[in-house]
């Protein structure tokens, strides 16, 4: 494959049918998705292996089956309240078919889909526990090596599980500053990948805002379900990011000094999650991006690319939203309520799926099956910020799209959107 040769667009205004808002464009790559031919078969050619069998959760939301005792958290990704089985291996989780190739080629989803690679230990399916009926902050950890980060272990009531958040404090922990929350991939690890492979420690070093990473959100897509997932457990995680988690950084014993003004963002998993989020509460958010995320839930692209990330964990997404035809989807498409955006900071980015070079052999360590994996899911969300786009045509929002001109799905790509994320995004909190 040969790269196109980009198409540069300078920052204009463009005048609306609600005034006028910026658009910036970096490097766009000619042609759309047409760049590169590679597309991926229908979803039902996706295949997973099964793990060892979970003990069944309740097929309620409110329900509960999850073991007894409020085992506390430790400070790991692998050990969560509540007892579970353990899964994953550092094999693919999966693969599907490019029907363009000519034959099957294995797509370990799990390698590009926004956390950190394969999984090189087991995680713990997290368990309700009936036990916890309250939100609260159980206790905060000071990382030693840099202060300013903690993590702080909150008891869901709606989750009725501890959730492990880390939070860096701003620059001048005592002076008030905006909330950025920010969310990670498929994996949502902890440590988080904004953390370990981001280094958002080090880009907020000097920057006057406290940043928010919630984690163990594995394959949820930051929603809320309407049952209990045998392998998922319960997820509430729009209700928890929300109406539990705020008030205990924002007030109480804990408050952490705040200026009134939140931002949400996020990768892959949670660049949906992110814009999602906002779109149904707008009035929460002055700010919001999205970094190689797709953002319909109707479409088939869209669709496709749900039912992909919730399978990457062995989730069942009807357990999420439904069958297709559930309101639930046309819910949370963030198209049909881009309107909701209206005065926000807007920022979105995605690259057409063109690996640099040296990538195969450097991050990739000459896995085929991880880049074309990075190159097939990159074009799905290159197509599916180009839909986001036009459909803000007619929003006034600040707006601004970086179209790349290469660039995988992976942290090779993420890592280095997040400084002009913030520089859009901070022009509306302070």
């Amino acid at each position: 494959m040969t790269a196109p040769a980009p198409i540069s667009r300078p920052a204009r205004a463009r005048p609306t049918a609600r005034g006028l808002r910026a658009r910036g464009r970096a490097g766009v790559a000619a042609a759309a998705l047409g760049a590169v031919a590679l597309s991926v078969a229908p979803l039902s050619a996706v295949v997973f292996t099964q793990p060892a069998a979970a003990a069944p959760l309740s097929s309620g939301s409110g329900g509960d089956s999850g073991s007894a005792g409020a085992a506390s958290v430790e400070s790991s990704a692998q050990s969560m309240t509540g007892s579970g089985e353990s899964v994953g291996s550092a094999s693919p989780l999966g693969s599907t078919d490019t029907a363009s190739l000519g034959s099957t080629v294995a797509l370990p989803m799990d390698a590009v889909f926004g956390s950190s690679g394969l999984l090189e230990d087991p995680y713990q399916v997290p368990r309700p526990d009936p036990a916890i009926t309250q939100t609260r902050v159980v206790r905060i950890e000071r990382d030693a090596a840099e202060p300013r980060l903690e993590t702080w272990y909150v008891d869901s009531a709606s989750m009725s599980r501890t959730i492990a958040v880390q939070v860096l404090r701003a620059a001048d922990p005592e002076a008030p500053a905006p909330m950025l929350y920010l969310l990670d991939g498929v994996g949502s690890d902890l440590p988080s990948g904004w953390i370990t492979l981001g280094h958002a420690d080090d880009y907020f070093r000097d920057k006057q805002v406290t940043v928010v990473m919630p984690t163990g959100a594995y394959g949820s897509m930051y929603t809320d379900w309407i049952a209990d997932d045998p392998m998922l457990s319960r997820n509430k995680w729009e209700t928890f990011l929300t109406s539990e988690l705020p008030p205990l950084l924002e007030g109480g014993a804990h408050a952490i000094p705040f200026n009134g003004k939140r931002g949400i963002a996020g990768l892959s998993m949670g660049a949906s999650g992110a814009l999602g989020i906002a779109t149904l509460h707008p009035s929460l958010y002055s700010a919001v991006a999205g970094i190689s995320g797709c953002y319909s839930s109707l479409s088939d692209a869209g669709y496709a690319m749900t039912k992909m990330t919730v399978e990457t964990r062995r989730g069942d997404v009807t357990k999420m939203w439904g069958a297709r035809d559930n309101p639930e989807w046309a819910r949370h498409d963030v198209l049909s309520h881009a309107d909701a955006l209206e005065g926000m900071a807007v920022y979105l980015s995605a690259s057409p799926g063109i690996g640099r070079p040296g990538e195969l052999e450097g991050p990739y360590g000459g896995d085929v099956s991880a880049y074309l994996s990075g190159a097939v899911i990159e074009q799905f969300v290159y197509g599916c910020t180009q839909d986001l786009d036009r459909a803000l045509d007619d929003v006034d929002a600040d707006v601004r799209v970086d179209y790349l001109q290469d660039g995988l799905h992976g942290w090779e790509t993420f890592g280095p959107q997040l400084a002009p994320a913030w520089r859009h995004m901070s022009r509306a909190l302070y």
